[in-house]
């Protein structure tokens, strides 16, 4: 059962979640330093985490045409705050989670 997770894991993001890989890079062309990223990237694993397992149990349930706009705006909305800011602040991790929240 966990190498069955672990694959629709992989799938969710390698073939099919080019929103993520977007998102993820985003964060990266913030400020390219390892610890930067690896921060942002965890918070935002944390968020989607949490996210997908609610759903799973059936806690909540979302319109995928409202969710796929959020997170193309939410690619948008954070390359363009990389042109503003170069320094990691705490809201800046509050607005990470948050997108991952919906991816």
């Amino acid at each position: 059962m966990f190498w069955e997770y672990l694959k629709i894991g992989f799938q969710h993001v390698i073939p099919l979640g080019y929103d993520h890989i977007l998102f993820i890079l985003s964060l990266f062309f913030f400020n390219s330093r390892l610890k930067t990223a690896i921060i942002q990237c965890s918070v935002f694993t944390l968020a989607h985490s949490l996210t997908l397992a609610l759903v799973a149990i059936g806690y909540f349930h979302f319109s995928a045409n409202i969710i796929e706009s959020i997170i193309a705006l939410s690619i948008f909305f954070v390359a363009l705050e990389n042109t503003a800011q170069r320094e990691l602040k705490w809201w800046r991790l509050g607005l990470v989670f948050a997108f991952g929240l919906v991816h």
